[in-house]
């Protein structure tokens, strides 16, 4: 198997990384949906209407929903859960759970349920209150006043409730503007339906098991097993990389044993440093950082390096980024969302590593260390990735090695780095005002 060590970005590399580093993220079965959900409804009711039906599932949190797709010759069907204590969509494999210290996402993973940590908000409280945060849409919040008193079926036109009821069932609202007709009816066994069609498929999705509904796998796993609790390799990790500040070491392509070149993640600025070595085989190559102010007439991320006399000297007064915070210009790796993730990490004795070949996860790598960049054009697909740690305190190395087919060939990459909360140039700090 061939391998590669990751040598630093060119000036080119840099400008590409800084302007499309904070987009890199992805949405996708790894994030949670915000949405619109908390509206009440005070009364029960069991007239019926679709109205009193709609209000009646609102208000207690608790039932069924049966989405079956027919799309020419194929037909698929699939359940979306909605009780007190946990929410799960069949249809996007994930779903939230209830303990009581906090809400916690489950997913099916190789056909097996995995539990996140405790969700938290962005002030890092714990949350709590399944239905109280926002993580999913229901029938909660419909507008009532749409739906005739005494309504057994129903032409739906608004739009907000059109998008909602997408949303309700997992599928994408971009979905919206195909939409034919969506129309409210109750079937022979007065369940509530609504059905949309497409120009290529029919959308029915039908209400059943109001304040009786039971996931029986979910409700069986959750009775044995609970949010997940990181164990102590996975807290260090986290720990190291929270503060923003860490050297990845890059090695000379034309000697993988040998370090080329330091590049220092910092809070306030990212810097790659040569050694005195390879600038002297390497003509083209040259020690560069970003740093990114907020003062006076700066206000964004600037070119910057040190003159001869090692003072920190601005190579351009145009900033690249209008952005103040160089963490997210740069897509620093603190962001990966394995971080949030680790419960789909296996360890492996042999290796000493944990590994995982979550196709989320590893889009997320993939773009974090933009090897989709690196390797544009050539036949490549990422199979998996794993972290290591070696070495302890002071002396802590953290080993990223991604596995991947490159035209045909299995081919590993490796990214290492060192010096957790010691990335500071003094310079630099001196220079620009940074406490130290």
């Amino acid at each position: 198997m061939k391998r590669f060590k990751s040598l630093t970005m060119s000036i080119a590399a840099i400008a590409i990384f800084a302007l499309a580093g904070c987009d890199s993220t992805t949405s996708n079965e790894m994030s949670d949906s915000l949405v619109s959900n908390t509206s009440e409804v005070t009364s029960e009711t069991t007239d019926n209407t679709i109205k009193a039906k709609v209000a009646e599932a609102a208000y207690a949190e608790n039932y069924t929903i049966t989405t079956v797709i027919n799309e020419g010759d194929s037909t698929r069907q699939y359940d979306t859960y909605f009780a007190k204590n946990y929410y799960f969509s069949e249809y996007m494999n994930l779903g939230y759970a209830e303990a009581t210290e906090g809400i916690f996402r489950v997913n099916l993973y190789h056909n097996k349920f995995v539990s996140s940590t405790l969700k938290t908000n962005d002030e890092g409280e714990t949350l709590k209150g399944l239905w109280n945060n926002e993580l999913f849409y229901s029938f909660a919040g419909l507008d009532l006043d749409q739906f005739q008193e005494e309504s057994a079926s129903l032409h739906l036109t608004d739009k907000t409730s059109k998008i909602q009821l997408l949303k309700t069932i997992g599928v994408s609202i971009t979905m919206y503007a195909s939409i034919e007709t969506f129309d409210f009816s109750i079937d022979e066994d007065d369940n509530l339906v609504f059905t949309f069609n497409t120009p290529d498929a029919t959308y029915t999705s039908t209400l059943s098991d109001v304040k009786s509904t039971s996931y029986t796998k979910l409700t069986s796993y959750l009775e044995k097993n609970s949010y997940y609790v990181l164990n102590e390799n996975e807290q260090i990790m986290t720990d190291s990389f929270a503060g923003f500040n860490y050297i990845r070491l890059a090695y000379d392509p034309d000697d993988i044993a040998t370090v080329a070149a330091r590049e220092y993640f910092n809070p306030n600025y990212y810097f790659t440093m040569y050694t005195d070595e390879y600038l002297a085989k390497d003509e083209t190559a040259f020690n560069i950082g970003v740093v990114a102010l907020d003062y006076g007439s700066y206000e964004g991320c600037y070119y910057f390096g040190f003159d001869e006399n090692g003072d920190a000297v601005f190579y351009s007064t145009t900033p690249i980024s209008t952005s103040t915070d160089i963490t997210e210009v740069y897509n620093y790796p603190t962001y990966l969302q394995m971080f949030r993730n680790f419960q789909f990490f296996s360890y492996d004795e042999v290796s000493e590593s944990y590994s995982t070949d979550n196709e989320i996860l590893l889009a997320d790598f993939v773009s974090n260390f933009q090897l989709d960049q690196q390797y544009a054009g050539y036949n490549f697909t990422a199979l998996n990735y794993s972290y290591k740690l070696t070495g302890e305190g002071d002396d802590l190395k953290i080993t990223f090695t991604i596995n991947f087919n490159l035209e045909g060939n299995q081919v590993y990459q490796e990214f290492e780095f060192v010096d957790f909360g010691k990335a500071n140039l003094a310079k630099a700090d001196e220079a620009f005002g940074f406490n130290v």
